[in-house]
This record gives C-alpha cells, sequence and structure tokens, in this order.
C-alpha cells in the first residue's frame, strides 16, 4: 500500500477508534523493543534515583501527576520520561545510568518514527 493510503487508514481509524496501529520493519521493531526495556528498567527504579533524572525543556523525568494537558487542575495520571535533541548532551551527564540509557535508546527511535 502506498504510504499516502497508510496515512489515511491511520487518520480514519484514529477519528474512529482514538487510536491506530501500522506494521514496523523488524529492524525498527528491534529498536523499539529495546527502548521500552530500557524504559522498563528505569521505571523500576527507585523514586529518589529517577528524581534525578530531570533535563531542562520538559525533558527526563516528570513524576506522577505532575504533567498535565494545559490545566493543572487535572495532571495526567502517569510519570514521564521524555528525550530530545536539545538534552542528547545534557543526558550524557545524568546520575543515573538508567536515565542515560532511555534517552539514547528514544533518541536512536524518534527520528525513525
Amino acid at each position: 500500500m502506498p504510504i499516502a493510503r497508510e496515512i489515511e487508514a491511520c487518520v480514519a481509524d484514529i477519528s474512529k477508534k482514538g487510536w491506530s496501529s501500522f506494521p514496523l520493519g523488524d529492524d525498527l521493531q528491534d529498536m523499539v523493543s529495546t527502548a521500552f526495556r530500557a524504559a522498563s528498567a528505569f521505571f523500576d527504579l527507585d523514586e529518589k534515583s529517577k528524581g534525578a533524572c530531570v533535563l531542562p525543556y520538559g525533558c527526563g523525568y516528570t513524576p506522577f501527576g505532575r504533567e498535565h494537558s494545559g490545566i493543572p487542575a487535572l495532571p495526567d495520571r502517569a510519570e514521564i520520561f521524555a528525550a530530545s535533541a536539545r538534552t542528547r548532551e545534557l543526558a550524557l551527564n545524568l546520575p543515573c545510568a538508567a536515565g542515560c540509557e532511555l534517552h539514547a535508546r528514544m533518541m536512536e527511535v524518534f527520528p525513525l518514527l
């Protein structure tokens, strides 16, 4: 299926169901799986270790209930770790190896998705 039709199918799914899925090539799937394993290792850490992995620009770790979608009174109910090209070098100095690893794995996948 040409890429334009794949995009149209995803948009239609999102409009009808609120989500969509699409197959990944084996190499990309391996990279995504590696990033998920790094995330699992990071989020299994204690609060102090995760809390030390905050980066500027809203990147790194955000504790449960702090992130919100424009309405501070309605926080999300999730822990978050965000990565950005702007924090690539800064993430190398995180005091937690699992945070460094997660940021690196996310940045490998980012340009491909």
